[in-house]
């Protein structure tokens, strides 16, 4: 293994910083192991405050965008309806795209890249000598064994045929006198992939022959059910779609709970004051909050979902986009939560939140799903001992 080597880490695709949190856990014990982590990530201003600290070299990802011009939410019936949203069936465009991931990669010269949500980059290294390390939620890394894209959403609209997008990937792996990949999933997963979520809350966890490995990061223990009133804790934004029924919704509940409302205005922190709740000005440690909520409303954002799993917390999901949903699903499925999506009026909501702060039956079913979770310890090492595997298998061939 040479040493010194660089390890890029890349984000292309999603929103949030759980994308950044798992890759700079990853930086972090590569440089303790003697590696050089460079970062190419989406959203390189708003995640430049965390990532500033680390002192990891940033650069800016190559900008991967949705093709859609129509009104209204997209969700995609399968992973091959996201490939076409963004363009893997337009060549021009992933001709374009492709060469600009090449070029980083050129000017990095890392011995491996370790790729969170970026299939665009998968299909830029695909049969070339650089492996690629395919890390994320279960909802961004399909099964790679697999010939065609499964759904995972019965209800989503398709936007191309899966066939035509291959055809486009191949025809640029010809141009560049590479090899032909049989299936997209082979194409996007990568030289190897490491799937961290828990199973339960994994899309495809009745596709893996492997199952997902859990979270990255280790995760808290099982919290005793709290004794004192019933109450909430909510984590939502002020800006989605949703809010204005979302907000009014948690004003409205006769149980009075807490919050941390990104972008939340003046107005609305003198409305949930007014009515006896909290509002926090800035993020409150989840744990901690998650300790005596009696449920917990928020996206689905993974790292939400699998904490409030962890710890057995009934949780409502209020999901704007199709991971989240499947996410709210999943945990719906086990009877440890609700999930909503589209619309919904304020006051029925704020009953439901009421509901399930006083379900007994909810809250036994996440402390049943929390129970089963034997291994808290996170996949850190695992995944870091694999890529370190391709590093050095690389090295072999190379001798």
């Amino acid at each position: 293994m040479k040493s010194g080597a660089t390890i890029l880490l890349a984000w292309e695709l999603g929103d949030g910083m759980g994308h950044v949190g798992r890759l700079l856990s990853l930086a972090e014990r590569f440089a303790a192991e003697g590696f050089k982590p460079v970062f190419a990530v989406r959203d390189a201003f708003g995640t430049m405050q965390r990532l500033r600290k680390s002192r990891f070299p940033v650069v800016q990802a190559p900008l991967v965008t949705s093709m859609r011009t129509g009104e209204g939410g997209f969700f995609a019936r399968s992973f091959a309806d996201i490939l076409g949203v963004i363009g893997f069936g337009d060549i021009e465009r992933m001709r374009a795209a492709t060469h600009v991931w090449r070029s980083l990669v050129d000017l990095v010269q890392p011995a491996l890249v370790v790729g969170d949500f970026s299939p665009v980059l998968a299909l830029a290294l695909a049969r070339r000598e650089i492996p690629m390390l395919v890390v994320g939620s279960g909802f961004a890394v399909p099964p790679a064994d697999m010939t065609a894209f499964p759904d995972i959403n019965p209800s989503g609209k398709s936007s191309l045929v899966e066939a035509d997008l291959l055809a486009v990937a191949n025809r640029l792996l010809a141009e560049e006198g590479r090899a032909e990949v049989d299936s997209l999933p082979s194409l996007v997963g990568g030289d190897e992939q490491c799937v961290c979520t828990w199973p339960r809350l994994d899309p495809y966890a009745t596709h893996r022959r492997t199952a997902a490995l859990g979270p990255m990061a280790p995760s808290p223990p099982q919290r005793a059910r709290p004794t004192g009133a019933p109450s909430w804790f909510a984590y939502v934004a002020a800006d989605s779609p949703m809010a204005e029924s979302l907000l009014d919704g948690l004003v409205a509940t006769k149980i009075r709970g807490a919050a941390f409302i990104r972008k939340a205005s003046d107005e609305l922190v003198a409305r949930f004051e007014s009515r006896g709740h909290v509002l926090h000005r800035s993020v409150p440690p989840l744990e901690e909050m998650l300790a005596t909520a009696s449920v917990i409303i928020h996206h689905g954002g993974i790292n939400t979902a699998e904490t409030a799993l962890a710890m057995g917390v009934p949780q409502m999901i209020v999901s704007r986009h199709l991971e989240q949903h499947l996410t709210g699903a999943a945990v719906a499925a086990i009877g440890a939560g609700r999930a909503v999506r589209g619309r919904f009026d304020a006051a029925v909501l704020a009953e439901g939140i009421d509901r399930m702060a006083r379900n007994v039956t909810m809250a036994r079913a996440a402390e049943r799903a929390a129970a089963e979770i034997t291994d808290r310890r996170g996949a850190l090492d695992q995944v870091v001992s694999r890529a370190i595997a391709l590093v050095e298998a690389r090295s072999v061939r190379a001798a």
